[in-house]
C-alpha cells in the first residue's frame, strides 16, 4: 500500500506563510534618529484595493524625581511620494493621553490617519521631523494596517 504524499500539503503550508502580513509595526529610536530630530519610515501604498490606518506610538522614560511633560508635542510630517513629489503637514499630539504609564515610563498610542488611501500608488517614504523632542523621548514608531476586501 502506498503512502499519501505530503508533498501537496507542503505547498499548501509554504504558499499561506507567505503571505504578507496584515500590519507592520516600525520603530526608530533616538539615537538612530536622522539630524538628531528626524525619524523615517517606508511605507508600500501599492495596493489600490486596501485601506489603510496608520498610528504612531512612542514611549517617554524619566529619570527619578523628573517630570513628564503635560502639553503638546508637534509632529513635523514629511510625505515623499513615489514620483519624488513632497506633500508637508503637521499633526499635534496631547501627551496627556497616555495609553499606559508607571512611575518611570508613558506610552502613547495616537491614531493618524483612518482608511487613508494615497493620491499616488507605490512605496512612500514618510521624514518625522520632532522639534522640540522632550529629552525622555526614546523613539517614535508607526503602525501600518492594512484591509483588504472588508478583512484585516
Amino acid at each position: 500500500m502506498r503512502r499519501p504524499s505530503l508533498f501537496p500539503l507542503l505547498i499548501l503550508l509554504a504558499s499561506l506563510s507567505c503571505t504578507r502580513p496584515s500590519s507592520d509595526e516600525m520603530y526608530v529610536s533616538r539615537e538612530r534618529a536622522e539630524y538628531g530630530d528626524t525619524y523615517p519610515f517606508e511605507l508600500d501604498f501599492s495596493d489600490s484595493l486596501q485601506r489603510n490606518d496608520l498610528a504612531f506610538f512612542m514611549r517617554l522614560e524619566r529619570k527619578p524625581f523628573d517630570v513628564f511633560p503635560d502639553d503638546t508635542l508637534a509632529l513635523c510630517l514629511r510625505w515623499i511620494a513615489p514620483s519624488s513629489e513632497v506633500v508637508q503637514d503637521t499633526v499635534v499630539l496631547d501627551l496627556r493621553a497616555y495609553a499606559d504609564s508607571s512611575y518611570s515610563f508613558r506610552d502613547f498610542v495616537f491614531p493618524f490617519r483612518e482608511d487613508f488611501r494615497p493620491a499616488e500608488y507605490g512605496t512612500w517614504r514618510l521624514k518625522v521631523r520632532i522639534p522640540d523632542a522632550p529629552e525622555q523621548l526614546s523613539g517614535l514608531g508607526l503602525i501600518f494596517k492594512r484591509e483588504k476586501n472588508g478583512t484585516r
